[in-house]
């Protein structure tokens, strides 16, 4: 990696930690000679050029440390050994899978703590190893018992199954299972790699994603293959959501098979080698045949029109409902609320229905956002010089972490101000976080780079239509936050309420957005009235308003004649209570004795007389 002094970077190495300078790329075009746009923050490593958007990374530390400043993640434990002839005789028989495929992915056993199930009491119990190794270290494994039981090591990465495997590689096929991995490479696929959790319906938080980012950022080309069910459609739409349908194919295993492995066992490896090699490329380019929508349009004669998702206001669910792959523009005069508001729906989609959500916001520090959201978040403030009328420690830290878990913030000082810019990190943010929801707050604070043959009209035409075009791709919704130019009073002095058409720049912010809301705050009454003056879809909502009260000491907002303060920590208390009241609703009222499940776990496997070798504890090793 270069250094400051071979890019031509001229820093004061013992200055300020953040310095501006002049670009080295650009300077020498530029009429100005003495303008200094390029920013670096000397702490991270990180430059960027505000002018003509040269950016990168500088570092003089060692690969070995870049690793060691990475998150302290807890190390497996060393202890293991060699899998005995008993277990590689089950994986032949029972799963099809070579000693020669065990030894390359270092398969091994131990004795592990497990929990108890089926009437086995917790304890010490012989396991299959599964090792997860990245650069030849092994950061993780996964444990399987005689019992069926999983898992991973508590606190360990979180990565890919075989990523070693992806290294000088630009294609890679993503699977299911450990088991299904080993299965691909045995078929003449070397660059197979597992999920490490499976799949979960409704679970998005695939955080190996990101933990494994520099490897999959180069891949061109994407094989997915997961398991025929509900979890597995849904991981396979949130893959290609995060990678992009242009570099990801599909398999779509056999009728009879859930997985790779099954293939294996009752077609053998010929139809393994089919599978991956006619894997279901993208549709035809920039053309839809109804077969290509036929899925969803009978979902929708089945179930409805598409789902959008409510934020818990009675009055303003009715006019206005979020649905990924939208745009809503969102005006207002000048501190009446507008980003107020904006962040109190996307506290309460990200609370209500878990969405993730990435920030740029230029007028306001991160960390006053942050603030801002755990206000919201809590009910309460975050400071008061009374101790006992603020959030405490508590409420403070849990506030603090769900912020963590579902909020990004876009530097600013680092990030290219343009539309472009700020676009490519939040599809960045797609793919390493999972983003639902990108805030972009105010539009006027993006660098222009209008062309001197472009008129102001054609101009936000280009640019709303980049920030439809990346919902629409990315299935993500988007929040353009705008100020307004013209501010035209009543006879009695009093500002009109604003519309969209009365944005600076030009009539599209209404015209190519697909919902639209102005915030409109009366003082005097301390109410903030909040007006849908656009809905695309009918399915969405419709045109109206409805009346606020606003709590200023938090920031939160409450509908006038339905005061209902529940704050988002109350909101997911209660949750969390009903989830436990169902599960305990659903459980079964007299669980299987244990020698019954004893006897139910012991039963051959297969067709042969031969048991899995973890049935017995006493295997030799």
């Amino acid at each position: 990696m270069a250094t400051y002094d071979e890019l031509g970077i001229d820093v004061k190495l013992h200055g300020s930690r953040n310095q501006k300078v002049k670009c080295p790329m650009c300077i020498h075009q530029r009429k100005n000679k003495s303008d200094k746009s390029l920013s670096v923050d000397l702490t991270r490593g990180l430059y960027n050029c505000h002018y003509c958007s040269w950016h990168g990374y500088v570092t003089d530390k060692t690969d070995e440390e870049i690793r060691q400043d990475r998150k302290k993640y807890a190390k497996p434990e060393p202890l293991e050994l060699p899998l005995n002839d008993n277990t590689v005789r089950w994986f032949k028989e029972q799963r099809g899978i070579d000693p020669e495929t065990l030894q390359y992915f270092r398969v091994s056993e131990s004795k592990e703590w497990m929990p108890e199930r089926d009437g086995h009491p917790a304890g010490k119990r012989s396991c299959i190893n599964f090792n997860y190794f990245r650069d030849g270290e092994k950061v993780n494994v996964k444990y399987r018992d005689k019992l069926k039981c999983f898992r991973l090591t508590k606190d360990a990465e979180l990565v890919l199954y075989n990523l070693d495997s992806l290294k000088d590689r630009t294609t890679c096929l993503i699977c299911e299972g450990e088991i299904d991995a080993m299965t691909f490479y045995q078929s003449g696929h070397y660059g197979a790699v597992s999920v490490p959790n499976g799949a979960s319906k409704g679970s998005a938080k695939l955080e190996y994603l990101d933990n494994c980012w520099s490897a999959l950022e180069k891949m061109q080309k994407i094989i997915i293959a997961v398991d025929g069910d509900q979890a597995g459609e849904f991981l396979k739409n949130e893959l290609i959501r995060r990678f992009g349908k242009h570099r990801c194919w599909v398999i779509e295993y056999p009728a009879d098979c859930k997985d790779a492995n099954e293939v294996l066992l009752k077609h053998g490896i010929e139809a393994v080698r089919t599978l991956w090699q006619s894997a279901v490329a993208p549709p035809l380019e920039s053309v839809l045949l109804v077969d290509d929508l036929r899925a969803e349009l009978e979902d929708i004669a089945l179930n409805g029109w598409p789902k959008s998702d409510a934020i818990g206001y009675e009055g303003f669910d009715h006019l206005l409902r979020f649905r990924r792959g939208e745009v809503t523009t969102v005006t207002g005069i000048p501190a009446h609320g507008k980003g107020e508001f904006t962040d109190q729906i996307a506290i309460r989609l990200a609370s209500r229905h878990g969405w993730k959500v990435g920030v740029f916001s230029y007028e306001e520090p991160s960390f006053i956002k942050v603030i801002k959201l755990c206000q919201k978040y809590t009910g309460l403030p975050y400071y008061r010089t009374d101790k006992n009328a603020m959030m405490n420690a508590a409420q403070r830290n849990a506030a603090l972490n769900f912020v963590n878990d579902h909020f990004f913030f876009i530097d600013i000082d680092t990030v290219d101000l343009t539309i472009d810019g700020i676009l490519d990190k939040g599809r960045e943010l797609v793919l390493r976080k999972g983003i639902d929801l990108l805030i972009i707050d105010p539009y006027n604070c993006i660098e222009s780079k209008r062309q001197a043959f472009q008129s102001e009209t054609e101009y936000v035409s280009e640019v709303m239509g980049k920030i439809t075009r990346f919902a629409r791709l990315n299935d993500v919704h988007v929040f353009l936050v705008a100020h307004p130019t013209k501010m035209r009073k009543d006879e009695k002095g009093n500002y009109y309420v604003p519309t969209l058409y009365d944005i600076a720049g030009s009539s599209n912010f209404f015209n190519k957005t697909y919902n639209g809301l102005c915030v409109y705050r009366n003082y005097e009454t301390n109410t903030a009235d909040v007006h849908v003056q656009k809905v695309k879809f009918f399915f969405n909502g419709q045109l109206g308003s409805q009346t606020f009260k606003f709590d200023a000491h938090t920031g939160r907002y409450a509908e006038e004649g339905n005061p209902m303060w529940q704050t988002e920590i109350e909101f997911q208390q209660k949750r969390q209570v009903q989830l436990a009241m169902d599960l305990e609703a659903s459980a079964p009222v007299e669980p299987p004795s244990a020698e019954a499940s004893q006897s139910e776990t012991l039963k051959p496997t297969g067709s042969n007389s031969f048991q899995d070798p973890l049935d017995k504890e006493d295997v030799p090793f």
